[in-house]
């Protein structure tokens, strides 16, 4: 499984949590990751967390150089030796938009504000995990 797959599927886990809550689906990402950006970790677990980053150590280094631009200004996803959670946390939340954005529907929504109803989700869902 590539990181992309996994960071779409986690996405996807998110959506569900939010079935029923009216959001702004341009703030999406803060939304899905909220939790996880309020406690610095999605694991709670320093060693899983360097393990995910191990096994995806390549994807990473892709997505760095990639968005090299963009990271220049976020300190987190600088510090991956030494505060890996805050840097897997940084990566998955700065990734979530680029990704969403993936879904049609995302795109024709981006300036709603909406509520997120099980058919909305699963066509996200769907969206999404047609492109892995």
């Amino acid at each position: 499984m590539s990181m992309r797959t996994w960071l779409i599927e986690d996405i996807c886990d998110r959506l569900e949590n939010w079935e029923g809550n009216v959001v702004a689906i341009s703030d999406l990402p803060n939304y899905l990751y909220q939790s996880a950006l309020a406690d610095g970790s999605i694991f709670y677990s320093t060693y899983e967390t360097r393990q995910w980053i191990a096994k995806y150590f390549e994807d990473i280094a892709e997505v760095i150089e990639d968005y090299e631009d963009e990271i220049e200004d976020c300190a987190d996803l600088k510090q991956v030796f030494t505060n890996p959670e805050a840097f897997h946390v940084d990566l998955c939340y700065f990734l979530c938009n680029p990704l969403l954005h993936e879904s049609e529907w995302i795109d024709e929504h981006e300036d709603e504000e909406v509520e997120l109803t099980e058919e909305i989700i699963e066509t996200i869902k769907g969206e999404l995990l047609a492109t892995i």
